[in-house]
């Protein structure tokens, strides 16, 4: 299974910020310098997040263009059209998202971490880290995938000799 590099950035910040958000207290957002805010984007640029949302608008375009079509074929055309307009008119409404996140990133690093961190990124390491986590991402997503499977054979196999031994469960 291939995994696309953007797509687990993606899956993996979703769920670190959702996790963060689930259990983290709500805090009032801080108040940055402009220059922490620059060294967190640049950041999350090394690190492709910003790209990792950019599926977003057209993923809810074609959400919006599928349910349509399903009450009014007829009119694929116009939905087609409307529902393209409206995605390119979304468009510049994205530096929200870019913004909102940013600042969430900026409220979990210092001034000092976050530069450290961009720093390391601009270094020869931090360049092949960044270049390198997409397939570390993806080979470790399948590693996991496979140790799992193997896991739950023998979970079951387990559990199956375990309920043999001790009860009739199995042997009806």
């Amino acid at each position: 299974m291939i995994f696309d590099r953007k797509y687990l950035v993606g899956l993996l910040v979703g769920g670190v910020l959702g996790v963060s958000a689930a259990f983290a207290p709500v805090v009032a957002q801080q108040v940055h310098s402009e220059e922490h805010l620059e060294y967190t984007r640049e950041v999350m640029k090394n690190l492709g997040v910003f790209s990792s949302f950019d599926q977003i608008i057209p993923s809810m375009a074609e959400q919006a263009r599928t349910l349509y079509l399903r009450n009014s074929p007829a009119f694929s055309a116009e939905i087609d059209e409307a529902t393209t307009n409206a995605a390119i008119a979304l468009v510049e409404r994205r530096k929200e998202l870019d913004d909102k996140v940013v600042a969430i990133w900026a409220d979990r690093f210092s001034f000092e971490d976050i530069r450290a961190i961009a720093e390391f990124f601009n270094s020869n390491a931090g360049k092949s880290f960044a270049a390198q986590s997409g397939v570390l991402l993806q080979e470790s997503a399948v590693a996991a995938k496979e140790w799992g499977d193997v896991i739950s054979v023998d979970i079951m196999d387990m559990v199956r000799k375990e309920l043999e031994e001790k009860t009739d469960i199995l042997k009806k």
